[in-house]
């Protein structure tokens, strides 16, 4: 950690997230992951967790990194050019995970057609969404849990974390009590677990929600 990251109140740049040691503020949601099966991160930057994933569970998941700033596209390949590959068509997505790399996919939550394109569909057993909703407009926020829901399979969980503190221009102050009853309204489970600090050492928590998408319901 450098006094950079202690007085950084706002967003980090890609660098600055690589230097990070996140195995502790991950620890506690790791047992979720699938040693077979599909770990797709959403918003997740250059893919700094969707490298650990693959770390951490032995290269055995099938894991998929997305996000949607190009630019994150461009540091992903600087920074882990030997894991990540750039897929922008479902032919290079199907070559890239058969080498058992990353496919990285430009897309955001609530451009899904992009994702189904290029993904064919795939869905997460396990879905992690780290630091997404604070930039999505509050009006967005029930639209984008639906798509969540539609990329999560049949019993997986999505980790969703935000702040409510330090937060810079353009980012949402999130209620807690809304945003449960916005994952229940779209048709998840939702377990609200204690707040964790910042892996960088900055001043404010992360509020974590783990939603779990049900087995259909038939009569």
């Amino acid at each position: 950690m450098t006094k950079e990251y202690e007085h950084s109140k706002g967003s980090l740049n890609s660098n600055q997230h690589a230097e990070i040691d996140v195995d502790e503020y991950y620890a506690d949601i790791d047992h979720m992951m699938p040693k077979n099966g599909v770990v797709l991160d959403i918003g997740g930057g250059a893919g700094r967790d969707a490298v650990r994933a693959k770390r951490v569970m032995k290269g055995l998941p099938y894991v998929i990194n997305t996000d949607p700033d190009p630019a994150r596209a461009a540091d992903a390949t600087a920074l882990y050019g030997d894991m990540i590959e750039i897929a922008d068509t479902a032919a290079k997505f199907d070559d890239i995970a058969r080498r058992g790399k990353i496919p990285h996919i430009v897309c955001g939550i609530d451009t899904l057609s992009e994702f189904n394109r290029v993904a064919k569909g795939v869905e997460g057993n396990f879905v992690l969404c780290n630091a997404v909703f604070m930039f999505i407009p509050l009006e967005k926020h029930q639209d984008s849990l639906s798509n969540l829901f539609k990329v999560t399979a049949t019993a997986g969980h999505c980790v969703v974390r935000y702040r409510t503190e330090n937060l810079k221009e353009g980012m949402v102050d999130i209620d807690h009590a809304t945003f449960d009853d916005q994952s229940r309204t779209a048709g998840f489970e939702v377990n609200r677990t204690e707040p964790l600090a910042d892996p960088a050492g900055r001043d404010h928590v992360w509020h974590q929600v783990i939603l779990k998408k049900p087995y259909p319901r038939y009569r």
